[in-house]
């Protein structure tokens, strides 16, 4: 009897099971009369359409997959694969629900000026854990608003003008600031 251990240290759950480094080795290496076993069926799947997808393959391929938390096989009786597809239907509620409550927290966090990861908007910069406003990129911002509306200069153009002036910008940043596509690059022409 071979024993080989497929791990997929540090990838979410959420990641369907063929996306993942080592589930895609499992599912590859598997065949006829293997057995999976797994300490927790959430841990493989968080999605119940990726569960019951790949559950089918593996039954059509005559794998067995042994859940720890379910006591045993679950591919082996129709009874045992509804509890499955049961189980896998809440992990995808309780996934949902994990992403529901840290999108809840990050957007508190967001309205009092916490920051909560990912690229600041032009013309504000983070200061501890607070998020605050760059009276300079003010000025900048309101200098761009300036070259685009009443000199007519391109984006390129600006974004060029301001980097030979030590300003490191990209003519994406210039147009969203010129012609206000995000609410928060507009504030910062405003601060």
């Amino acid at each position: 009897m071979l024993f080989r251990s497929f791990v997929d240290a540090g990838t979410s759950g959420t990641t369907s099971l063929e996306k993942r480094d080592a589930g895609a080795r499992l599912l590859a290496a598997v065949e006829r009369g293997d057995h999976i076993i797994v300490t927790k069926g959430d841990r493989l799947f968080r999605s119940a359409k990726n569960a019951l997808n790949i559950t089918d393959d593996l039954r059509e391929k005559g794998v067995s997959l042994h859940l720890m938390d379910m006591g045993g096989e679950v591919l082996n009786s129709s009874i045992s694969r509804v509890i499955f597809g049961v189980m896998m239907m809440f992990a995808t509620l309780e996934a949902e629900r994990i992403g529901e409550r840290t999108r809840s927290v990050k957007e508190h966090q967001r309205q009092q000026g916490l920051y909560v990861g990912g690229t600041l908007p032009f013309g504000y910069a983070r200061k501890g854990r607070r998020v605050v406003a760059n009276p300079a990129a003010a000025n900048t911002a309101a200098r761009i608003k300036e070259l685009y509306e009443r000199e007519g200069m391109s984006c390129r153009r600006i974004a060029d003008t301001l980097r030979e002036q030590g300003v490191t910008i990209s003519h994406n940043t210039v147009y969203r600031i010129a012609v206000g596509r995000r609410k928060h690059d507009s504030m910062s022409a405003s601060v």
